[in-house]
């Protein structure tokens, strides 16, 4: 075999100006894909990213860089992702979003996570479509926002005062709760994309306030007493409700960003969904410079999360979620929920809240507040 002036195989030399070739591209697709990374989710890599190459400790979260649905890796699922990741102990699931390049694998522990991305970090691993492409991965230091949480404890902990109860009612109790609901055919009101009844006591809607002559409402009928028996069961340091607005939404419907008003309910509403699940947004604005009384006019940034509330689940919003925290729903038949696609079905909502018999509000969140504000946009409580 040749070799060169210092005794070294041509061969060899050879061998090892490709690999230093492959090292050197793979370490700049990194790099595009980290800025990348870090410009989606609006943060400088130092607040996102966790570098244990350089000694740093890593998390539960693991960034696959490439592998998204516009990745690098062409065609990769969440099914492909799952069973990669998956083989590994601790493994909880694959996060992946619509127009995103990259996605998640989250483990129950960091040292589940690190095991994981010992083995396949800058390994090509048996994907379909892979094209045998090297996944690039990191840690970061948490998923996206724009991910649905689903978790009753991540969502306490991503927005407080909310609280979410998986299976609240059975499939035969939600069956039965519908045909209750559609045996009071009379009782719809039609609303844009949406029709309402109402029990206990009457929104109206063109005056946006309530109707407190009962004599023209039914009272909370027996099978919505059952549900609120339960959630006071749940919540004993909660007031029971006494507004019932059932909910009925089509597929494609959506919600403006809005706070039940405080005017004129109480500190808690509960909502039921019946059916279909659905992605609900809650937002509060960011503190921010242009949000400061300095500032006054300056359009709100807001920080915003993702909630999934499956069919048969209670959402209930208390403290910050209720008064701090604005919530809506997208206009959209599809949502992303842990890395898939889920269409939406016609959702029932039974929606529970206490009627104030003396208006008013002291909450100083004035962004989602109806109360008059003072020229700062703080409340104007004098």
């Amino acid at each position: 075999m040749a070799a060169d002036a210092s005794g070294h195989s041509t061969g060899s030399l050879s061998n090892q100006k490709r690999i230093l070739r492959e090292a050197h591209k793979l370490a700049r697709k990194r790099a595009t894909q980290l800025d990348i990374f870090a410009k989606s989710e609006n943060l400088p890599l130092s607040e996102l990213v966790v570098d244990v190459e350089n000694g740093q400790d890593p998390t539960r979260f693991i960034v696959i860089l490439n592998a998204g649905s516009t990745g690098d890796v062409g065609g990769v699922s969440v099914d492909d992702l799952e069973r990669a990741f998956g083989a590994f102990e601790g493994f909880l699931g694959v996060e992946m979003m619509l127009g995103k390049p990259y996605s998640y694998a989250v483990y129950n522990t960091p040292t589940a996570a690190f095991q994981a991305y010992t083995v396949l970090n800058n390994s090509p691993i048996p994907i379909p479509h892979s094209n045998s492409k090297p996944l690039l991965l990191t840690f970061t230091t948490r998923v996206s926002l724009d991910i649905a949480l689903s978790d009753p404890k991540d969502v306490m902990e991503a927005v407080p005062g909310l609280f979410l109860l998986h299976d609240f009612v059975d499939c035969e109790e939600e069956q039965n709760l519908l045909a209750c609901v559609k045996d009071n055919a009379n009782s719809w009101v039609s609303l844009n994309k949406r029709r309402v009844q109402h029990y206990g006591y009457r929104f109206d809607y063109p005056l946006n306030t309530v109707d407190f002559d009962t004599s023209i409402i039914d009272p909370i009928p027996p099978w919505g007493q059952e549900i609120l028996s339960r959630y006071c069961r749940t919540f004993p340091l909660h007031s029971t409700p006494d507004q019932l607005t059932v909910n009925e939404y089509w597929p494609s419907a959506g919600i403006a960003p809005h706070a039940d008003r405080h005017s004129i309910f109480g500190d808690v509403v509960i909502a039921l969904s019946l059916g279909s699940g659905v992605v609900m947004e809650f937002r509060r604005p960011e503190e921010t410079p242009s949000t400061t009384v300095s500032n006054p006019c300056k359009p709100f940034s807001y920080h915003c999360i993702n909630i999934h509330l499956p069919p048969r689940s209670l959402l209930v919003m208390s403290g910050n979620a209720r008064y701090q925290w604005e919530h809506s729903i997208r206009p959209r038949r599809t949502d992303i929920v842990h890395g898939r696609a889920i269409e939406r079905g016609t959702r029932v909502s039974l929606t529970f809240r206490n009627v104030k018999r003396v208006k008013g509000c002291e909450c100083g969140w004035t962004h989602a507040c109806d109360v008059g504000r003072d020229d700062t946009g703080r409340l104007d409580i004098g």
